[in-house]
């Protein structure tokens, strides 16, 4: 919520705002701090996960369905902490900058 505040008076009212996240967070959704005003700051955008469904999402969310792996981001630092690799599942960019910055050991 704060940095779609700052994204709020930074670009003004015209701006249009988009929250992209797993149809696996849709569960989780009700736990979020100030939710009300996270909705009213941004759109979300859904993204259909295998195994996830899509239900319960107001009216005005987008959902997206495309042709999305099975990983997440937890499976993605459970790979790294137990050494496995990550060629396929991320850009090689990202898995280096993992590997370089010793995240998630």
């Amino acid at each position: 919520v704060d940095t779609l505040r700052m994204l709020r008076k930074r670009y003004g009212l015209k701006a249009e705002f988009f929250f992209i996240t797993g149809s696996d967070s849709l569960k989780e959704l009700n736990k979020w701090k100030n939710l009300e005003e996270i909705l009213k700051l941004c759109r979300f955008v859904v993204v259909k996960r295998p195994g996830f469904s899509v239900t319960n999402a107001p009216n005005s969310f987008i959902i997206l369905r495309i042709n999305a792996m099975g990983i997440s981001a937890t499976g993605v630092r459970a790979r790294v902490k137990t050494r496995r690799p990550l060629a396929g599942l991320i850009a090689d960019t990202t898995a280096r900058y993992i590997h370089r910055n010793k995240l998630y050991i």
